[in-house]
């Protein structure tokens, strides 16, 4: 309403001194607002790499306590871009929710003072197109969500045959394999592309009907508030406030979907995450202290012991339909050396 208020004083007398006199305080109003934006960006950048630290640790954690049959079916290539790449998209949703609060507030303050200003036969149609925007904010999220779990899946790929390829470089050189291993890595870029170019017509599409949207709806205003003008319904101050604040709420409801849309995004990216933080631990070894008792017993222990195996049966996790050992007894004395004699798979291990 200052604006609206200003351009009216302009219009009558003593209008620049008011102006003038309240210089002043406009700049230290803007100072101050542009420390708080400091505050606010640096707690967040902060807080962003706190969370993507403890994500990391409880990530790492979780690695190392799982069954060996989950690294049977998951290559190093993939947890490792899961660990970079999903985590950091993953922690960078705070600012995505941070600028969807904000949109927020912004957005319920523009439609309080619309709705306070506009005439009574105007707020329908200057509401109206909110509700057509969160409709299609609402399927833009879903949309991109998947694309972004696609996305990220295919990178995973592309990092994990790029591991494997390294890591056995002096074998790709020995059969001068180097041309073939490049055209299978650039395939599968070319699937991380492909959903790229998805995200990318989907957001230039989302945008484009923003924009042409917002932009009719304000000729609209503008042209409805010429009327007003016109007729002495509403003065001029008046109109240019209330202009300012539909183009207020109607960008704020444009950064709240298209902050929705991030927050999506984040969530496609870490849901391999989430899915391994939250999966069951396996067999682990003993906390530290424990063990350290253990081994103080051992050491008092009279040396050499003895163990037996009563009825012993073990198959590997990945091939539980072809068991190693099936009921093995075995004794083996104290101080006794035993060497296991078979052929290749027979259970030696």
């Amino acid at each position: 309403q200052l604006v609206g208020r200003l351009v009216d004083l302009f219009g009558g007398p003593g209008g620049v001194a008011v102006v003038m006199e309240h210089a002043y305080a406009c700049g230290g109003v803007v100072l101050v607002g542009g420390l708080a934006t400091f505050c606010r960006l640096y707690l967040i950048e902060t807080s962003i790499d706190r969370i993507a630290f403890r994500l990391r640790r409880s990530f790492f954690e979780s690695l190392l306590r799982l069954d060996a049959a989950f690294f049977d079916s998951t290559t190093t290539g993939e947890l490792v871009n899961r660990m970079s790449n999903d985590i950091t998209i993953t922690s960078r949703v705070l600012i995505d929710a941070s600028a969807g609060i904000r949109s927020t507030i912004t957005a319920i303050v523009g439609t309080c003072m619309v709705v306070q200003l506009a005439p009574a036969e105007m707020i329908s149609q200057l509401l109206a197109p909110v509700a057509g925007l969160f409709v299609v904010g609402a399927g833009y999220g879903r949309i991109v969500r998947k694309i972004s779990q696609l996305r990220q899946e295919r990178l995973a790929s592309a990092v994990q045959h790029a591991e494997e390829r390294l890591s056995g470089i002096r074998t790709v050189r020995l059969f001068n394999a180097e041309a073939r291993e490049l055209q299978g890595f650039e395939k599968l870029l070319d699937l991380v592309y492909e959903a790229g170019k998805k995200n990318a017509l989907a957001t230039a599409g989302f945008s484009g009907v923003i924009v042409s949207s917002g932009g009719l709806v304000l000729l609209s205003i503008v042209y409805n508030c010429g009327l007003m003008v016109t007729s002495g319904a509403i003065s001029m101050g008046s109109t240019v406030s209330l202009a300012m604040y539909c183009f207020m709420a109607g960008s704020s409801y444009t950064g709240l979907v298209a902050a929705y849309g991030d927050v999506q995004k984040s969530l496609g990216a870490c849901q391999k995450v989430l899915s391994i933080l939250e999966r069951p631990h396996g067999a682990t070894t003993l906390p530290t202290a424990q063990l350290a008792e253990l081994g103080a017993c051992a050491r008092e222990a009279a040396p050499p012991l003895a163990f037996r195996f009563e009825n012993v049966s073990f198959a590997y996790p990945t091939r539980l339909d072809a068991p190693v050992l099936a009921g093995v007894d075995l004794d083996v004395a104290p101080g006794a050396r035993v060497a296991l004699l078979g052929r290749s798979g027979s259970g030696k291990s």
